[in-house]
């Protein structure tokens, strides 16, 4: 089966495909995702295409490696996977950073489980991996910029952020006396906020 094939659903329930859309490459294409704007395509040959309009795709990446299988969005992160235990991870669909999977076994799939922050990827022999719940969320450069972190409820808003990070936020019963005239809710939730991006205040923070 030669790759290249992008096919366009011409119905709501996706019942009905277009005719082939032009690639820019012959390789086998394996998986494809959607998140953060962007369609990402992933194949053989470490192949790795990016399109914002599922129509028109650009080459990221293609390399004499093994194949990547699978890819996923979550957290505002795109995972691929691939043969050789490989795992991928990149914040846009074009710079990509390998992570340590502890395995050398082909992996060839991979999803997001939003209710508990985590990957979860599944490969040959039944292995199947799980990364660490996500605490942080990545936080890139520019002005007004909002992030979620996880499983707080917390919106954080940087009024500029001048190079990009990763922002974290936990909640804890306990913590330091609030200010004067400031009424704590019956249980208390503090809320400690980290972040490794740099940016100019201030910094706006809603609670759900």
């Amino acid at each position: 089966m030669n790759g290249g094939f992008h096919l366009k659903s011409a119905g709501k329930l996706s019942n009905q495909w277009g005719p082939p859309h032009s690639s820019p490459t012959s390789n086998d294409l394996l998986a494809v995702t959607y998140g953060n704007n962007t369609f990402v395509a992933v194949g053989l040959f470490s192949t790795i295409l990016t399109s914002t309009d599922g129509v028109k795709w650009t080459v990221q990446n293609t390399s004499p490696g093994g194949a990547l299988g699978g890819v996923t969005y979550g957290n505002d992160t795109f995972v691929a996977v691939g043969t050789l235990g490989t795992i991928i991870t990149s914040p846009d669909g074009k710079t990509w950073a390998s992570r340590n999977s502890g395995t050398n076994t082909d992996l060839h799939a991979v999803t997001y489980d939003d209710a508990n922050t985590t990957f979860v990827v599944v490969g040959e022999n039944g292995i199947i991996l799980q990364s660490d719940p996500i605490t942080s969320i990545y936080t890139p450069s520019g002005s007004n910029i909002a992030v979620s972190p996880p499983g707080t409820g917390t919106t954080i808003t940087f009024t500029s952020v001048t190079s990009p990070g990763n922002t974290s936020a936990t909640t804890s019963s306990h913590g330091a006396p609030p200010p004067a005239n400031f009424q704590l809710g019956n249980p208390p939730t503090y809320y400690d906020i980290q972040t490794t991006a740099t940016y100019t205040p201030p910094v706006k923070v809603c609670i759900k």
